[in-house]
């Protein structure tokens, strides 16, 4: 292969793996925040549930 189309496939392949990082990465940090919102709103469930049955004893 000659020396110019080894340097543009390396820059194509690099770009190729930088995307797929990317991608990868973003992925995570998404599952990672799905998780962490339905943690979270069974934790606020949990309050306003414990809030109501005080609340009504109470009253």
């Amino acid at each position: 292969m000659p020396p110019d189309l080894t340097t543009t496939r390396h820059a194509q392949l690099f770009e190729l793996l930088r995307q797929e990082s990317l991608s990868n990465r973003t992925s995570t940090r998404l599952r990672a925040r799905s998780f962490a919102r339905a943690q979270i709103d069974t934790d606020d469930a949990a309050d306003i549930r414990a809030l109501a049955v005080d609340s009504w004893q109470a009253a």
